[in-house]
This record gives structure tokens, sequence and C-alpha cells, in this order.
């Protein structure tokens, strides 16, 4: 059985920007500032936010790309080095999003 993320969208706590909360205003993540900036710890929490969307934007990125024959022919083929693949960029960080390695 897959695990559920929270539900989106997810959100920077207005008075605290260190603070991202899920759509029933639960806590997903605290930035923590110990070893980076404060404004780097407010975009990383941007980031996090951001999560459950740029999430969503890949998957549907990738049925958009897999709808593509030439695409498609050619990731199946290999004929594109992987660090240079946008198939297979958008195959890892899907995966990584939900679990995999």
């Amino acid at each position: 059985m897959e695990s559920q993320f929270s539900a989106g969208p997810w959100f920077q706590q207005p008075d605290n920007p260190l603070v991202v909360r899920d759509a029933h205003d639960l806590g997903i993540a605290v930035m923590i500032t110990d070893s980076i900036t404060e404004d780097q710890a407010i975009l990383n929490g941007r980031l996090v936010a951001a999560a459950p969307d740029l999430l969503a934007a890949c998957e549907r990125a990738m049925q958009v790309l897999d709808s593509i024959p030439a695409i498609a022919d050619a990731h199946g083929f290999g004929e594109t080095k992987k660090e240079n693949c946008i198939i297979c960029q958008l195959l890892d960080a899907i995966d990584k999003a939900k679990g995999g390695e």
C-alpha cells in the first residue's frame, strides 16, 4: 500500500514563513536555521510548500511527454543519455518524491 501525502495545497505560515502547513492547517515542516541563514530557510520553506504542486506538474508532464510517440520511442530505446533525458529526470524526481531512491 502506497502512503499518501498530506493534502495540498501546502503553504508557508503567514506570520512565520519557517513553518509549512497543509490544507487542514496541520504542520508539515519547520525550517531549521542552525547551519543556514534565515533567508535560505525561508526559500527552502517555499520549495517544501510547492512540493505537492511540483509533483503534480511532473506527473502531468510525464503524461504529456509519454503521449508524444517520437519522445516516448526515443526514451524507450535509450537514444538519449540518462543525464540529458527529460523523461529520466522526471521519472527520477517522481520516484524520489514518492519514496523511491
